[in-house]
């Protein structure tokens, strides 16, 4: 895999020598091991009504800890696989820039406020809803913004994507992670600001 620049120059995703993005490994390892946990214990029916996203259980019965908690469970195997893909293949170049307190603050209030959003929007659903989508679409709209004449090949020579008009290779969850998803990362002005130049700092890799 190589990002591609507009600018000559480009650099690989696998370079070594560059720091690592801990919070992005973290949330990954969590992420997954929650998965295989919740599969090979087979309680899904069990916990995606009391940590998934219910709406009507977050207003009507108190569950509020539900917009948090629902980001790390997920329905399937390439529904935790290619979020966490994502995940790192578009987050670990934000943290790397930002710091990863900023990244985790960042990917947090995006993810809980998909979450709050959906529910607004479906008051009276029972329908449980999880998935980290809302805050990797957070991730997606950040790294548009931080560099929107990027290209960005996920194999060598195919699927060219450029800034903001890549689109995630997997459908979410629920539409409804994707509401407000755009007013909530940009009303907190969330996003630094883009290094002068519009080049990726010295050692700066991937994202992902």
């Amino acid at each position: 895999m190589r990002y591609q620049y507009k600018s000559p120059g480009s650099y690989d995703l696998f370079s070594w020598g560059r720091p690592r993005p801990t919070i992005i490994r973290s949330l990954i390892i969590i992420n997954l091991a929650l998965w295989i946990l919740v599969t090979l214990t087979g309680t899904e029916r069990m916990l995606f009504p009391v940590f998934g996203l219910v709406p009507r259980l977050v207003w009507s019965s108190l569950m509020v800890w539900q917009p948090f908690t629902y980001m790390f469970l997920h329905a399937g195997f390439w529904h935790v696989a290619l979020n966490m893909f994502v995940l790192w293949m578009f987050g670990s170049e934000l943290e790397r820039e930002w710091g990863g307190a900023a990244f985790l603050r960042y990917y947090f209030i995006t993810g809980v406020g998909a979450g709050l959003v959906t529910t607004l929007f479906n008051l009276n659903s029972t329908t449980p809803v999880v998935g980290a989508s809302g805050a990797i679409y957070g991730v997606l709209l950040a790294y548009g913004l931080a560099y929107p004449n990027r290209e960005v090949y996920l194999f060598p020579g195919l699927f060219p994507a450029r800034g903001l008009n890549h689109q995630p290779p997997y459908p979410p969850v629920r539409d409804g992670h994707r509401l407000g998803l755009s007013q909530v990362g940009m009303a907190l002005h969330l996003v630094p600001p883009r290094p002068a130049g519009g080049q990726p700092p010295a050692g700066a890799p991937d994202r992902g």
